[in-house]
């Protein structure tokens, strides 16, 4: 990506008010640039956004710092996208906490370029853990739920 052109995507994000945008752009690589703190008016000192250029991920993204129990099942995220609990905000989630699920069962949707992606449960088991909030945005590999066979 051209300097110039990174130089003109930061003056229009400091003079909005998003808070998150992220550009995949074939010519021009993936960018996600997001604003971290309170939102704050413009000046001549406005604070630069934090950006990252990524590539694609080549290995999964750290797990969190609990130490799961041994044995348990982890589903994990096939792609990026955003995590749904349930068909639509005013269904019951697809599966909660304590559920006993059958193997193939639906626990969830990702969302990945507006495309609806159920996820299904590899194995039959209880729900011992969700690992991620309804609406947020998942990474590739990231662990979702975790199941007891």
């Amino acid at each position: 990506m051209k300097m110039q052109t990174l130089r003109a995507i930061l003056e229009l994000f400091e003079h909005s008010s998003a808070t998150e945008l992220e550009i995949d752009n074939a010519a021009m690589g993936k960018v996600r640039i997001s604003r971290t703190g309170s939102p704050v008016a413009p000046s001549t000192s406005i604070p630069m956004p934090v950006f990252e250029a990524t590539q694609p991920p080549t290995a999964k993204p750290a797990k969190k710092e609990s130490v799961p129990e041994e044995g348990l099942i982890e589903v994990t995220s096939p792609f990026v996208g955003t995590f749904y609990e349930s068909p639509a905000p005013s269904e019951p989630a697809f599966a909660k906490l304590g559920d006993q699920v059958s193997a193939d069962q639906t626990l969830c949707i990702i969302e990945a370029m507006k495309l609806m992606n159920e996820i299904p449960a590899e194995v039959a088991g209880e729900i011992v853990e969700i690992c991620v909030k309804n609406e947020q945005p998942v990474e590739h590999g990231q662990v979702l739920f975790r199941i007891r066979p």
